[in-house]
């Protein structure tokens, strides 16, 4: 394993850092398109579907329009890498409950 300048390390967890800024900040584009778009019952499903497991049977765990107005949401997160999506639909789940519980 290469061992890093104090430098080098600390430009690498600045990008990581940034990297990981970035991904939030679209998340917050995707989660205020569904706040938009969904009532609070389906805010509620839409959560639901994430925490079991936002994949390939995603579709068939909620309804069509929740399906259709959430599939930029997932997709995005389907292209995070894997520790990130995790985090991402941990965040995304408890901010879509909070908007389903005040409404």
């Amino acid at each position: 394993m290469p061992r890093w300048s104090p430098q080098v390390l600390d430009v690498m967890t600045a990008r990581q850092t940034q990297d990981r800024r970035i991904w939030q900040e679209w998340l917050t584009l995707y989660l205020d398109h569904c706040r938009r778009e969904l009532s609070p019952a389906e805010l509620a499903e839409l959560a639901q579907a994430l925490e079991q497991g936002a994949d390939g049977a995603f579709a068939a765990q909620v309804t069509t329009r929740v399906a259709t107005v959430s599939r930029p949401l997932v997709d995005f997160i389907a292209t995070a890498p894997s520790p990130l999506a995790t985090e991402l639909v941990q965040n995304a789940v408890l901010r879509l409950r909070a908007c389903a519980d005040s409404a």
